[in-house]
């Protein structure tokens, strides 16, 4: 119980990231690739107020994912 309790929030989040990554259709295609283009130009623009993309981010084991959902709503009221 001990554990669940500590990890729940970074599963929640896990779960909202996978299901924003994941949608069917145009609509999840649209979705996907251009928060991906957004994220690469205004990354590359100014690196020091924009994080890399969504993927990039999951990879850092330093950024916890309830981190990346937040760094990301961040950087989507940015662009």
């Amino acid at each position: 119980k001990l554990f669940s309790k500590k990890r729940a929030k970074e599963s929640r989040s896990l779960v909202k990231l996978s299901r924003e990554l994941d949608r069917p259709g145009k609509l999840g295609l649209l979705t996907f690739l251009i928060p991906i283009i957004l994220d690469g130009i205004f990354q590359k623009l100014l690196p020091k107020v924009f994080a890399p993309n969504t993927i990039t981010l999951l990879q850092n084991e330093k950024i916890t994912f309830a981190g990346v959902r937040r760094r990301k709503r961040m950087d989507r009221l940015g662009q």
